[in-house]
């Protein structure tokens, strides 16, 4: 994103401040988002992928290699192994007030908004 800053003329490459900050506009409000607060929540985060995908792990019978770390990559392929559960099964996923979901289907939607932050 520099690069592109210093291509178009916006800074001049001569002082550039990294602190951990980040600005954010919106609606003409700027905010400053701390490197404090964005790596407190990126451990809370990956505590809670690591419970999610041993939960999955258990309740669906799959093995999902992962290393150290949760990767995207490995969220991917654990959705893939779900969908696949879903296929074979004939899950039919339901919308609505009186249907209750499954609870493969909690997962996908939850491995979802996982895969959106």
């Amino acid at each position: 994103m520099s690069d592109l800053l210093y291509l178009i003329g916006e800074i001049s490459g001569k002082t550039i401040f990294i602190d951990g900050t980040k600005i954010e506009s919106a609606a003409n409000k700027y905010t400053f988002v701390w490197k404090r607060a964005i790596t407190k929540n990126q451990t809370r985060l990956y505590t809670k992928l690591t419970s999610f995908v041993a939960e999955c792990e258990e309740l669906y019978g799959i093995r999902t290699v992962y290393h150290d770390r949760i990767s995207i990559h490995t969220l991917k392929r654990l959705k893939k192994q779900l969908c696949r559960i879903k296929v074979q099964d004939g899950i039919v996923f339901v919308h609505g007030i009186g249907r209750r979901k499954t609870q493969l289907q909690k997962s996908l939607e939850q491995l979802d908004q996982y895969l959106e932050n």
